[in-house]
């Protein structure tokens, strides 16, 4: 703190007024080398621009001068941010309002640019004509990144960097103009990919067509991701529509993505034209959806306009449901079973059960596909009972054969958790099977605890008390992830595969999964790693702490046959 001559000590300084005057000195110094923010005054006439010892601390004035010029503060200014902020303050100095105020980038000494938001007032000489400008500097370069932060997540999708449907929709009106193309785009089969070769593999595969729309549309028109494997292109002004669509299928379908593993796709397209097939958002969308639904009925691989009459196809809905009904009757569905292995002996712990549909002409369809029509025609109590009693009944059957004791994973869903016969058909399934409930673990998910918190919570405490294991799935990826081991009755918490697939390559991750397992364990909870697939994952999750493991690496999910 630079020293300012006061007080009885100094000798100089004798008559009161001076005495007064010293310690206001002191005080004002003291005052501007605690302020937070830099302090700085700007003189027209002299040219003189003074900036305090904060600022010439923090950014790049030259450290022998304590006095500069304005162009030393314009030589500070991001490239990006100079014209602007120079011309701001021109404008202020030129004009009649006495506050200033702006925001730019000043660089720092060490080479860095730190966002500020510049304030200053004006001192005005008799004729109104501004003689200096003294203000302050406040580094809000965090604040900065945090809305940058913020509005990324709101409004781009994480994985592929592209706008996301909220953000399409705001951007849709400024977007619109006759001649635009509205395409809905579909992936086919990730659901597929996901289930046979890795969750990390489908990511990586939207990733990459991603990336290729992006290249491809990019510039000219405009390209969002709308769900997990759908997306949503804008062309302006495409002469001929049809051959630019059977041009982008063909060339995905000669793609080999992935690099060595040379795996191919396909995509299906719904179109529906800006005028013709509405003029709103919601219209262009549910109606190049249709058609989209219509691409894919009709064999996938493959564009499709929209037309009036495939508002018929709402009808394929009842058919779809009609089918579930007759699975559910004719007992297609399975149940298929994936090894979870203690990391320290290498042995089996427990089985996550996992639901397929047997389709008698699809052959095996992974839940992802038909769950939501499970869900949507309202059966989906039927199917969790079925799902429950199949896994009971085949616990009894490995408990008489095996007399193992590990323990039998079964997931429930939001709707499950909120009835109220849950209770009463476990305590059915207890005693017909003769399966103890502390052998029995019942996953949920974030989604899950979501509806109807209350009622939930209830229901885990009361089953937890009863002996059944709870475990959290998915955890790390949604808001509330650490709220809920605070207040949930939990033994268990499974890590995200998404922490797994990159926690030998991403330094954050690790450390992630590192705080993460030693969080839970000094709260007494097991830790499972999901979707484990190479041997270096195994030995790294391993090190780190790891309590059980689960991944096609220990096995796949296999139907059991006795």
């Amino acid at each position: 703190m630079t020293k300012i001559p006061h007080g009885k000590n100094q000798e100089s300084v004798s008559s009161p007024c001076w005495q007064q005057i010293a310690d206001a000195l002191h005080d004002y110094q003291l005052m501007i080398d605690g302020a937070k923010d830099g302090l700085w005054m700007y003189n027209i006439s002299s040219d003189r621009y003074v900036v305090s010892q904060k600022d010439r601390e923090r950014f790049d004035f030259d450290p022998s001068h304590e006095v500069y010029s304005l162009q030393a503060w314009q030589s500070l200014l991001h490239p990006d941010d100079a014209a602007q902020a120079v011309n701001a303050f021109v404008n202020f100095l030129e004009g009649t309002s006495d506050v200033y105020e702006n925001t730019y980038r000043l660089r720092s000494r060490d080479g860095s640019y730190r966002w500020v938001k510049s304030h200053g007032i004006a001192d005005r000489s008799g004729d109104g004509t501004i003689v200096s400008v003294a203000g302050s500097h406040t580094d809000i370069t965090s604040e900065v990144e945090q809305d940058r932060l913020l509005y990324r997540l709101a409004y781009y999708d994480e994985l592929t960097r592209l706008p996301n449907r909220t953000k399409l929709r705001r951007d849709f009106d400024a977007l619109k103009r006759e001649g635009m193309a509205f395409l809905f785009v579909d992936v086919d089969d990730v659901s597929y990919v996901n289930s046979v070769m890795g969750y990390d593999v489908g990511d990586r595969l939207i990733e990459e067509i991603g990336a290729m729309f992006g290249s491809r549309y990019g510039q000219q028109h405009y390209v969002a991701k709308l769900d997990s494997d759908q997306f949503a292109v804008l062309l302006f002004d495409s002469v001929d529509l049809d051959r630019e669509l059977n041009e982008l299928l063909e060339e995905v379908r000669s793609m080999a993505f992935l690099g060595d593993s040379g795996l191919h796709v396909t995509l299906s397209i719904g179109v529906a034209l800006y005028g013709p097939h509405g003029t709103s958002f919601d219209d262009l969308l549910r109606r190049a959806n249709t058609a989209l639904h219509y691409a894919k009925a009709n064999g996938k691989d493959q564009h499709q306009f929209y037309q009036t009459a495939m508002e018929n196809y709402a009808y394929m809905y009842v058919d779809n449901v009609k089918q579930i009904r007759k699975a559910l009757a004719e007992v297609q569905f399975e149940m298929h079973y994936q090894p979870i292995v203690d990391a320290v002996t290498g042995r089996i712990a427990g089985r996550e059960a996992l639901l397929r549909w047997n389709h008698p002409q699809r052959g095996l369809v992974p839940p992802g596909e038909f769950i939501p029509l499970v869900e949507q025609s309202r059966q989906m109590m039927d199917l969790e009972r079925w799902i429950l009693d199949a896994v009971y009944g085949q616990y009894a059957v490995w408990s008489r054969k095996e007399r193992s004791g590990w323990f039998v994973s079964i997931n429930l869903s939001a709707r499950g958790l909120l009835s109220n016969a849950l209770d009463e058909y476990l305590d059915y399934l207890t005693e017909t099977h003769e399966v103890e409930p502390g052998y029995v673990e019942l996953e949920i998910t974030e989604t899950a605890l979501l509806i109807n918190a209350g009622q939930t919570l209830e229901t885990l405490y009361r089953l937890h008390e009863r002996g059944f294991r709870i475990a959290l799935d998915d955890f790390g990826t949604g808001y509330s992830s650490l709220h809920y081991l605070k207040t949930l009755p939990i033994d268990m918490v499974k890590l995200d595969r998404s922490f797994i697939r990159t926690v030998e390559t991403v330094e954050k991750d690790r450390v992630i999964v590192s705080s993460v397992v030693d969080l839970a364990h000094r709260m007494g909870l097991t830790v499972v790693a999901e979707g484990v697939e190479t041997a270096s994952q195994d030995r790294l999750l391993r090190e780190l702490g790891c309590d059980l493991m689960q991944g096609y690496f220990y096995g796949r999910p296999e139907p059991v046959y006795f």
